[in-house]
């Protein structure tokens, strides 16, 4: 017995995004009006240039209110209109050979019963444009004992979109704003923000910190330089917050001191740009700066170099 078979083309419904009117479609493909919010369906191949309101090429699926259950088969029809059933919008249909049936069935008047499909479209919107929050501090570094002026920057989004949340939770405390918004304090410690935001089933997190530290020191110093907090504290100084950094200096029968407060760690290697390890020509010492640990690290002999470039990890 001959088998037979027949080519479906495609029969599984796609996202494609915001409706383009100078894009063709292929049918069953699943758009949103980026104006009026609202999702259709094409039921055959759309031409470049189809208007999305043109009823004989697109099916409306959902409301930017709510969204809008479709009476459907359980096949696929041969004209090219799609009954599907609602999860497969956002799941592949698979193993439909064998039950494929030739009939003609128009898809239904739209029903005032939304939940046959309502969780499905919700969720394959979510796919597409899944919720995201950002943020962003004007300062992420302090030194201690300051006072430092923040500004906290919250940044809500769907896909690329600017989006309006339900609530954004800032270390628990609730807001209830637009798809940006600062807050504006004053901090004197270190201290992390952790954002939260709801929209409907969707939830988005992120995080944002302030680190308050002392300075770190570095410079070129004469063969006596004597390591206490006065002599360490006149040399170049720059708030950072590791010890890995790089300087470059001029040596001249000089050496090279650096400093660094102690909760960073020692030091495991100090290269130049060749990736040559001078860490063993350093001696390290511990010293109180500032009511703080350092570690001070310098050179053991004095030594003649220009554009000396030392990076420390």
């Amino acid at each position: 017995m001959n088998a037979l078979y027949k080519i479906l083309g495609k029969v599984s419904p796609t996202a494609d995004g915001y409706w383009d009117k100078n894009k063709q479609y292929d049918r069953i493909c699943i758009v949103i009006n980026k104006t009026t919010k609202i999702s259709y369906i094409s039921k055959k191949e759309v031409p470049a240039g189809i208007d999305i309101a043109n009823e004989d090429y697109w099916q409306v699926i959902g409301t930017n209110d709510k969204v809008i259950s479709i009476n459907v088969d359980d096949k696929l029809t041969e004209n090219g209109t799609n009954p599907v059933q609602g999860k497969a919008i956002y799941k592949e249909i698979s193993n439909i050979t064998k039950e494929l049936e030739v009939h003609d069935d128009k898809i239904t008047e739209l029903g005032t019963d939304n939940s046959f499909i309502k969780d499905d479209v919700s969720k394959l919107i979510n796919k597409v444009f899944p919720l995201k929050v950002t943020a962003s501090l004007n300062q992420t570094l302090a030194e201690k004992k300051t006072t430092a002026d923040i500004t906290l920057t919250i940044k809500t989004t769907e896909g690329d979109e600017p989006t309006t949340v339900d609530v954004v939770f800032i270390n628990g405390d609730e807001y209830h704003e637009n798809s940006t918004f600062s807050l504006n304090t004053a901090v004197t410690n270190s201290t992390t923000y952790y954002i939260t935001a709801d929209k409907g089933l969707q939830r988005a997190t992120t995080s944002v910190s302030i680190k308050f530290v002392n300075k770190s020191y570095s410079g070129v110093v004469e063969p006596n330089f004597v390591i206490e907090e006065n002599n360490i504290k006149a040399l170049n100084s720059v708030l950072v917050g590791s010890r890995n950094r790089t300087i470059d200096n001029t040596l001249s029968n000089q050496k090279i001191c650096i400093a660094y407060p102690k909760e960073f760690g020692e030091a495991t290697a100090i290269k130049d740009k060749n990736g040559f390890d001078y860490l063993s020509s350093y001696t390290k010492e511990e010293l109180t700066i500032n009511d703080e640990e350092y570690y001070v690290y310098i050179l053991i002999n004095p030594t003649t170099i220009e554009h000396f470039t030392q990076i420390i990890y």
